[in-house]
């Protein structure tokens, strides 16, 4: 049986064109990237706008960039005067972006690693793995002060100017001020749909199993 490929409007194997148009994509050659997409659309229009979204996270890595052409792409379903437009104007967003292939690279090392069969080792991460909100950390008594100094650590940082006046509350040791809030609102029927799940339950005997119970699993939130 012969193998099927298939073809452009040109009678060019369609794989050679998208691999042309990504490869133009990513030295930034609008014009070549353009009139290869333009072969491409009269057959495989959801194709090359599929394609076009992957080359947004595979090689631009910006969720701007991604979030661009998705809506490029629902625009022109809306309004098919703008189909051209929409296609030239995701081909010139792809070309002109600052690009990175980081998140294709960390997917390639991920795998690998899962294919080791071989879990992530904690052991060099344990001062700040085991906080206050694991077993482990309840265990070596670890509180709201290692928390702060860290569990809480985040890099890249911005400045955070409620950061003093909230940890100066946590610190004091009096109820979590979302714990209270929780609390009340649940009295006066006022506690929204999303914070349910989040409420502290006076009494858990006999409708949880003793294995979560024991495990921390509906501690304060993290």
């Amino acid at each position: 049986m012969a193998h099927y490929s298939p073809r452009t409007q040109f009678g060019r194997p369609m794989g050679d064109i998208v691999s042309a148009m990504q490869k133009f994509i990513r030295r930034g050659m609008a014009y070549e990237a353009a009139r290869c997409a333009a072969e491409l659309m009269p057959y495989y229009q959801k194709y090359v706008w599929r394609r076009l979204k992957i080359i947004a996270l595979e090689d631009v890595g910006d969720m701007a960039v991604f979030l661009a052409i998705k809506q490029l792409d629902e625009t022109r379903q809306e309004c098919d005067e703008l189909q051209h437009l929409c296609l030239m104007s995701a081909i010139l967003w792809l070309c002109r972006a600052v690009k990175s292939r980081e998140a294709d690279n960390l997917a390639t090392l991920v795998q690998h690693g899962h294919m080791e069969e071989e879990p992530l080792n904690l052991e060099p991460f344990e001062s700040f793995v085991y906080d206050k909100h694991t077993a482990r950390g309840r265990q070596e008594k670890r509180g709201w002060q290692h928390f702060r100094e860290v569990g809480t650590v985040v890099e890249p940082a911005r400045e955070n100017e409620f950061a003093e006046a909230a940890w100066a509350i946590l610190l004091d040791g009096r109820t979590h001020p979302w714990q209270a809030w929780c609390e009340r609102s649940r009295n006066d029927g006022n506690v929204p749909l999303a914070a349910q799940h989040r409420l502290p339950r006076p009494s858990r005997e006999g409708y949880e199993p003793e294995a979560v119970r024991q495990a921390g699993l509906f501690d304060d939130d993290e």
